[in-house]
């Protein structure tokens, strides 16, 4: 969010954390970022939080180490002949 603000030339943001510096589930995550999702809206903000890790060391001069190598999940489920619905709204 301050991020944002800034970008919208607010100035003196202070962001306050209720515990300590990512110790929600994003200071568990294994740094994954979905790319698929049900809705528009999600893909769309997903792509987004792409652009945004691909410009930080440059916007930013910060690298948050990011390395775009993919991954794959692959399932069965014995009721379906093929992909689930879900997966028919696109990947990013």
């Amino acid at each position: 969010m301050a991020y944002h603000l800034a970008l919208q030339g607010a100035s003196g943001v202070v962001m306050l954390e209720k515990d300590l510096i990512c110790s929600g589930s994003t200071g568990r995550s294994a740094g994954g970022i979905r790319q698929q999702f049900a809705t528009e809206l999600n893909i769309r903000l997903s792509l987004e939080a792409l652009r945004m890790f691909r410009r930080m060391p440059e916007e930013l001069e910060v690298d948050p180490g990011f390395r775009q190598v993919g991954y794959l999940f692959l399932g069965v489920d014995a009721g379906r002949d093929g992909p689930s619905s879900g997966t028919n709204v696109g990947v990013a």
